[in-house]
């Protein structure tokens, strides 16, 4: 842990630290910041700038104290309201409150803050304050830097509002004005996808022509072709997805499918294994495995696995119908 120095009231004012230069196992630059905030205990400047640094090394705690203590020396820094926003949230979405303040700060301050109004309306639409966040938007899809970025979230707010057909409206809006969109191409594949409309296959095939190292887009069509009963295609999307990101716990779940389709109950056995490994609480990998290890004759694995699915997801058919099986 950083050695913390609290200064006293008469030095420095009240709740204003400094922390020691020498401390190991803090990195150089907060040793540097710190050693400058000794010399100059009362600069806001140089609290922010440590703040700042915290942040990136994402110690938000660390770097809450820090910018808090330079709103304390000068309140009126639009900027560092701005990080101070983003740094409640990202230390704790219960911060929401407090994040929602200082973004209003920082833009009370500096009225055309347009970053400041694109992560507010960010944080309105996490809070389902559509309309304060579709006022924001309004302004920022006029402007080229927050053109698309002002789209997509307006797109995301009516869909999450059930009204897919305005969501879909605005993202053909916002490709008219940038067809090499990967964001809107993919959220337009997403949307055919999932009324399983054929078109979706057109427009995969553009997310993976502008991104070809989207395990997204490789994961989706799979998807599609595994639909269609084009489980050799689909595999080699998965595996490509999984080469992209091994983390992709739904490509290697879908492999762990394909494999129990053609009752290769070992390969199935092996997907689960590694999907488990990395999510415990996976409940569809564990009622699979369930699944893979009765048909292997492992009758007592079997019913570890479905009772701990069933712990996970007391909703779980495969998992309940497998328990009657092997019990």
């Amino acid at each position: 842990m950083a050695c913390f120095v609290w200064a006293c009231q008469s030095q420095e004012g009240p709740g204003v630290r400094v922390l020691s230069d020498s401390d190991s196992t803090l990195s150089p630059e907060i040793r540097a910041l710190s050693k400058r905030i000794a010399d100059d205990p009362r600069n806001a400047e140089l609290y922010y700038l440590r703040g700042n640094t915290f942040y990136y090394e994402e110690e938000f705690e660390q770097a809450q104290i820090d910018l808090e203590a330079s709103l304390m020396l000068n309140p009126d820094q639009a900027l560092v309201h701005f990080r101070l926003a983003e740094t409640c949230l990202q230390r704790d979405s219960a911060l929401s409150p407090q994040a929602e303040f200082h973004f209003a700060e920082a833009l009370r301050l500096k009225p055309d803050y347009q970053e400041a109004k694109m992560e507010q309306a960010r944080l309105w639409v996490a809070r389902q304050d559509y309309d304060k966040a579709l006022a924001n938007l309004t302004v920022l899809k006029s402007l080229d830097d927050f053109r698309d970025r002002a789209y997509l979230l307006e797109s995301l707010v009516y869909r999450e509002q059930g009204d897919t057909a305005r969501s879909e409206n605005i993202l053909d809006a916002l490709l008219r004005l940038n067809a090499q969109s990967y964001d809107a191409t993919m959220q337009k594949a997403l949307i055919l996808l999932n009324r399983r409309d054929e078109m979706c296959l057109k427009w995969l095939d553009k997310a993976i022509a502008l991104d070809e190292l989207s395990d997204e887009a490789l994961y989706h069509k799979g998807l599609w072709l595994q639909w269609q009963g084009k489980y050799a295609d689909a595999m080699t999307l998965y595996e490509n997805a999984n080469k992209i990101n091994p983390g992709h716990l739904y490509a290697r779940y879908n492999r762990a499918v394909i494999e129990n389709l053609f009752e290769n109950y070992a390969q199935c056995e092996e997907h689960c294994n590694q999907l488990l490994d990395m999510s415990p609480d996976f409940a569809l990998a564990l009622a699979l495995r369930g699944f893979s290890r009765e048909k292997l004759g492992y009758k007592k694995a079997a019913q570890l696995d479905y009772q701990a699915a069933l712990n996970i997801d007391p909703s779980l058919d495969l998992a309940r119908e497998g328990l009657s099986q092997v019990n």
